[in-house]
């Protein structure tokens, strides 16, 4: 299996709620890819998946540190600010997120909120 199986198959357990199961894929995609930043997004989203919130911020910002251009990681530490009533913050995180994808809605859609 490759990195992209290995990012698969997280994603589909996620989808299937399976989150335990996912971030043992999640982590195998990081240890096969670690300088690839949607692995560590991935990560990121399954430890939140499983309650983990420490983790997740953990590997979002890995993600950016490998390559700030990861919007998708943006908008989920966005996301952990606005839950922890850092508006601000979020707006910030949302606003970089957008400014990298354009088109990526639900950043959009929360900076709407």
């Amino acid at each position: 299996m490759n990195l992209s199986d290995f990012m698969n198959k997280a994603s589909s357990f996620m989808i299937l709620g399976m989150n335990d199961e996912a971030l043992k894929y999640a982590i195998i995609s990081t240890e096969v890819g670690p300088d690839y930043p949607p692995a560590w997004n991935n990560r990121g989203a399954c430890h939140e998946g499983c309650g983990d919130k420490d983790a997740a911020i953990k590997c979002y910002e890995k993600a950016i540190n490998i390559d700030g251009k990861t919007g998708r990681a943006w908008y989920n530490l966005g996301n952990y600010y606005f839950e922890n009533k850092q508006i601000n913050k979020a707006i910030e995180y949302f606003e970089k997120s957008v400014s990298i994808e354009p088109a990526y809605i639900p950043a959009w859609n929360n900076l709407a909120m």
